[in-house]
């Protein structure tokens, strides 16, 4: 068996090996723009023989060559991947990790430009749902959103999972808390890219809420928000609570989460929440928006706290309760440990991933 996967954007080596363990040949179209992108975090190890990747070097060249790559099966992993594998006229599924059209909806850009991009991006999710033979989604809300577009047949699987090995509560750094100049404060961490959607501007007005509390935040990640982001931390004069790191290399993602208090992801939209599944896996408290696909790993009260988006007063609230009180942090941390091993452990996951690629 022969697969094409078409991505346009960045994916991970996960779901590229996790194919190639079971089919002939697997043929990688991307985007050349999106070179640097494509087979990405967590590192690449060496590109299986079976493996080969191809790069489009125009958008026209995008959307006309997979007509030309022989395959059996065509995988797309965003909605101008998925026009992409409808134009080839073969067999395709779809993986629906977002709903593009609500991620762009937060995208600051002249108005015109918003509305044409909005207008091809939802017609382009139609085209791919309603034509593909299966719609892979990440979430069960995203799989309402699948179903929304005119999905004929749909399975919920995160696809990417976690390797609950590497995010442990066991792999530490005794030295980084050090390193970050942080001394008794409570630490809060969040790992997620500078963008719209994160909500992070919400959680920076958290902390001005809390200005008199002995907390230190961590922002971890990079992106399109990051001066105005920086630039509110200076308006609010919290410079001396909150520092961003650009970037935090795969291996060392865990020492972060392990000398938390408490982890947040407070996104306005999301299609999972990685976000919240690796510090769950690290027994680590979490804090997160009733949004999107979060509600699949927080489960309120019962695997952590959710708040409503966009909503600093209430992420303020969390965190207090949070921290003072340490029954509700071991019930939870103990719960959403068992969730994720369940649900989200990176074998199980794969497994159930290469199951629906070969029905």
């Amino acid at each position: 068996m022969k697969v094409l996967f078409i991505t346009h954007a960045g994916t991970k080596y996960e779901n590229i090996s996790s194919i190639a363990e079971i089919v002939d040949e697997v043929t990688v179209l991307g985007y050349i723009k999106h070179r640097n992108e494509i087979i990405r975090y967590p590192p690449q190890p060496s590109i299986k023989e079976n493996i080969r990747i191809i790069y489009a070097k125009n958008l026209i060249s995008f959307l006309l060559k997979p007509r030309k790559i022989k395959a059996d099966l065509v995988i797309a992993h965003c909605p101008i991947s998925g026009l992409a594998a409808y134009l080839s006229g073969k067999k395709f599924k779809f993986l629906m990790c977002q709903d593009f059209y609500e991620y762009h909806e937060l995208v600051r850009q002249p108005k015109l430009k918003k509305l044409i991009s909005l207008f091809l991006i939802k017609a382009m999710t139609r085209i791919s749902c309603k034509n593909a033979s299966s719609v892979i989604c990440l979430s069960t809300y995203i799989q309402k959103k699948a179903i929304g577009y005119g999905a004929k047949k749909t399975n919920v699987i995160p696809m990417w999972g976690i390797d609950m090995k590497h995010l442990s509560p066991n792999n530490k750094d005794p030295d980084l808390k050090k390193k970050l100049g942080i001394k008794n404060q409570k630490v809060l961490f969040t790992l997620a890219r500078l963008s719209p959607e994160k909500g992070l501007q919400y959680l920076i007005k958290s902390i001005k809420i809390l200005e008199k509390e002995n907390i230190f935040l961590i922002i971890a990640g990079k992106g399109s928000e990051e001066i105005y982001l920086k630039n509110l931390v200076k308006q609010l004069n919290l410079g001396s609570k909150i520092i961003f790191i650009n970037y935090i290399p795969f291996e060392e993602v865990p020492h972060y989460h392990n000398i938390a208090d408490i982890c947040l992801l407070v996104s306005l939209k999301e299609g999972l929440g990685i976000g919240a599944i690796e510090p769950l896996a690290c027994k680590k408290p979490v804090i997160g928006s009733n949004t999107g696909g979060i509600v699949d790993t927080i489960i309120h009260n019962k695997t952590g706290l959710l708040v409503e988006p966009g909503n600093s007063q209430q992420i303020a609230d969390s965190i207090m309760l949070l921290l003072k009180d340490k029954k509700l942090r071991y019930r939870l941390v103990q719960e959403g440990f068992k969730h994720v091993s369940k649900n989200f452990e990176q074998k199980k996951v794969i497994k159930r991933y290469q199951e629906e690629i070969l029905n």
